[in-house]
C-alpha cells in the first residue's frame, strides 16, 4: 500500500502596490529625473535609483523579482528598512494604487531612503502667504491649444528678430525722450494713476502669463490651471506651467519662462511708441505712459535673477540645478545657524559654493529691497492714511522682515541660550 501524501498547493505570488496610472517619469539628466503626477498635478525629483523602483511598480511585481532586478542593475544589496522609507513617502504621496500591507513593505538601497523632493515648494496645490495668495479659477488647456495654432508666427525666428529690433527701437526712442518722462512722472502722481496701475497691471499679467502658457503647449506641455495671483494685496493673474519641468530640451524651458517677460517688453516697446507720437495731456498718450511705467517696472524685476521670479528659475535652467533659489537660501540660513548659534551643519548641497554664495546674494539683496520698498511704503501710507495706514504698512513690513528672516532666529537661537552657555556668552 502507497504511502498517503499531503497534497499542497503553490502560495500564490504576493505582489507589492503598483502605482497609480496618473504618475509618470521622465529622465532629466546624468542622474536627474522628473516624476509627475497629473491627478494632483504635482512634479518632484528623483534620482537613478528612485526612478528605476517607481518604473518597476508601474507593473504587478513581487519582492522577489523586484529585489533581484535592483541587484542585477546596481551590484548593490539592499536593507528592508531603507524601502519601508521608500514605501512610505509613496504612499503618504499617494503615488500607490492600492493600500500598502505591513507584510508587503520591502526593500531597496540606502540611496533610495532620501524622500522624493518637490520640484518647486510652492507647488499647484499649495495657494500660498497672504502676500503670494493664489486662487485657481479655470482650465486654460483649451484656449491655449487653439491660440497657439491661430498664432504660429509668434513662435517664428523672423517675429523674434523683428520683434527684438523694435524693442531696441524703442529704447533709444525712450533714451532720447528721457526729459519728457520724467516730467510726465511728475505730473502723474495722483489718485487716477493708482486705478489705472492696476487696470494696467492686470491687462499686463494677462498678456505676460498668456506668453508663458501658450508657449508651454507650442513646446508639447499641458496647461491645466489659471486664476487670481494677489502679490502684495496686487491683484494678478497666473497659469501653471509645472509641465515644462516634463520637456527634455533645456532650450525649450528656458523659453517657457522668458515668454512672459518677452510679452512685457513687446508692451512696453509699443507703449513707448503710442506715447511718443501722441499728444501730451490725451487720454491715450496717459495710458500709454501707464503701461509703458508698468511693463518696464515689471519686466526688470521679473528677470532679475535676486528675486523668485521669472529670472531665478532662467538662472536654475541654465545651471541645470532645480530649486537653486530655494536650496540657496536654505543652505545660507543653515550655516549662518552654525556659525553663530552653534547649530549642527546643514547637509552639503551639490555645488556648495555656488549654492552658499547665491544664498548670500539673495538674502542680503532680499533685506534691502523690502526695507527700501517697505519705509517708502509706510512713509506713503502714513502721509496719506494717518495712524490707519501707517499702522497697517508697518504690519506689512514686519510680515515681510519675518519671511526673510524665517528660519535664523527660530529653535536654533533659542537652544543656543539654553543649551550652549559659552557661545551665548561669548
Amino acid at each position: 500500500m502507497s504511502a498517503l501524501v499531503d497534497i499542497v498547493d503553490d502560495p500564490k505570488p504576493v505582489y507589492l502596490p503598483s502605482l497609480r496610472d496618473s504618475i509618470s517619469i521622465q529622465k532629466r539628466g546624468l542622474n536627474a529625473y522628473t516624476v509627475r503626477d497629473s491627478f494632483s498635478r504635482s512634479y518632484f525629483q528623483a534620482g537613478t535609483q528612485e526612478a528605476f523602483l517607481l518604473d518597476r511598480l508601474k507593473q504587478p511585481i513581487t519582492w522577489e523579482q523586484l529585489q533581484k532586478d535592483f541587484e542585477s542593475e546596481f551590484s548593490e544589496k539592499v536593507s528592508k528598512e531603507d524601502f519601508d522609507d521608500f514605501q512610505r513617502v509613496l504612499r503618504d504621496r499617494r503615488f500607490l494604487a492600492l493600500p500598502i500591507e505591513a507584510e508587503q513593505l520591502s526593500t531597496s538601497s540606502k540611496a533610495v531612503s532620501n524622500p522624493l523632493d518637490e520640484e518647486d515648494d510652492e507647488g499647484p496645490s499649495k495657494q500660498g502667504t497672504i502676500l503670494f495668495y493664489r486662487v485657481p479659477l479655470a482650465d486654460p488647456d483649451r484656449f491655449l491649444e487653439a491660440f497657439t495654432k491661430a498664432f504660429l508666427i509668434f513662435w517664428s525666428r523672423s517675429f523674434l528678430i523683428a520683434s527684438a529690433m523694435f524693442m531696441l527701437a524703442a529704447l533709444l526712442v525712450l533714451v532720447d525722450s528721457r526729459n519728457e518722462l520724467v516730467a510726465t512722472f511728475q505730473s502723474a502722481l495722483r489718485f487716477e494713476t493708482v486705478v489705472m496701475t492696476v487696470l494696467a497691471i492686470l491687462v499686463a499679467t494677462a498678456i505676460h502669463e498668456t506668453g508663458h502658457g501658450a508657449t508651454c503647449k507650442r513646446f508639447g506641455g499641458s496647461v491645466h490651471e489659471s486664476g487670481l495671483l494677489f502679490m502684495f494685496f496686487m491683484p494678478c493673474l497666473y497659469v501653471n506651467v509645472s509641465d515644462a519641468w516634463f520637456i527634455l530640451e533645456r532650450w525649450k524651458r528656458l523659453a517657457i519662462t522668458f515668454a512672459g517677460g518677452y510679452c512685457d517688453l513687446c508692451v512696453w516697446a509699443t507703449s513707448v511708441f503710442v506715447w511718443r507720437v501722441t499728444q501730451n495731456g490725451t487720454q491715450i498718450n496717459y495710458l500709454a505712459f501707464v503701461l509703458l511705467s508698468t511693463c518696464g517696472t515689471r519686466a526688470l524685476l521679473n528677470f532679475n535673477p535676486l528675486m523668485r521670479l521669472d529670472g531665478s528659475y532662467l538662472l536654475s535652467d541654465l545651471l541645470d540645478y532645480p530649486n537653486l533659489y530655494s536650496r540657496a537660501r536654505n543652505y545660507w540660513i543653515g550655516t549662518l545657524n552654525t556659525l553663530l548659534w552653534g547649530a549642527p551643519k546643514p547637509e552639503v548641497p551639490p555645488r556648495k559654493w555656488l549654492t552658499l554664495s547665491y544664498g548670500f546674494i539673495t538674502w542680503f539683496f532680499a533685506i534691502g529691497f523690502l526695507n527700501y520698498i517697505g519705509l517708502k511704503l509706510v512713509s506713503l501710507a502714513g502721509n496719506h492714511f494717518g495712524i490707519v495706514g501707517l499702522c497697517f504698512s508697518s504690519a506689512m513690513l514686519l510680515y515681510g522682515l519675518r519671511r526673510v528672516f524665517r528660519g535664523f532666529l527660530g529653535s536654533e537661537f533659542i537652544i543656543m541660550f539654553r543649551k550652549r552657555l559659552i557661545r551665548t556668552s561669548l
